[in-house]
């Protein structure tokens, strides 16, 4: 520990103050919202308004098999994660079983739905682009 009679919260601050003052770069990482010049972005709404047109312009069936991959994923790996950590940890094989049986199942639908990802592309790329008209 220093001597220089300074608290961990005050070296922290002289810290931040030596290397990220006016919004310079931190270690070669530009701070986040950093335009380059110090300045950060204030124009969140027109971001806000790309972001809506983009999803508007989705494949809602392809949205759709996004966000249900996604929670199976999420369920997947805690459950597993749990159940292998109550069976190692706690020795509880009835719960841990249970829980990684569950995340197992998950984790087998998150593969399900990208493999009819893959296909409902394959078949929309057959099928040619959508006539206007």
């Amino acid at each position: 520990m220093s001597n220089d009679g300074k608290g961990p919260s005050d070296r922290v601050a002289d810290y931040v103050n030596r290397y990220a003052s006016d919004g310079e770069e931190l270690g070669g990482i530009p701070l986040l919202g950093s335009t380059g010049d110090g300045e950060f972005t204030t124009d969140i709404e027109a971001e806000s308004k790309q972001l809506e047109q983009a999803i508007k312009n989705t494949d809602p069936a392809i949205t759709k098999r996004f966000v249900v991959a996604v929670i199976f994923a999420n369920v997947g790996l805690l459950s597993t994660s749990l159940g292998a950590m109550f069976m190692i940890f706690r020795g509880d094989l009835n719960l841990g079983g249970i829980l990684l049986v569950i995340g197992l199942f998950a984790i087998a639908q998150t593969y399900r739905q990208y493999r009819a990802h893959n296909a409902y592309v394959a078949a929309k790329s057959d099928r040619g682009p959508p006539q206007n008209g």
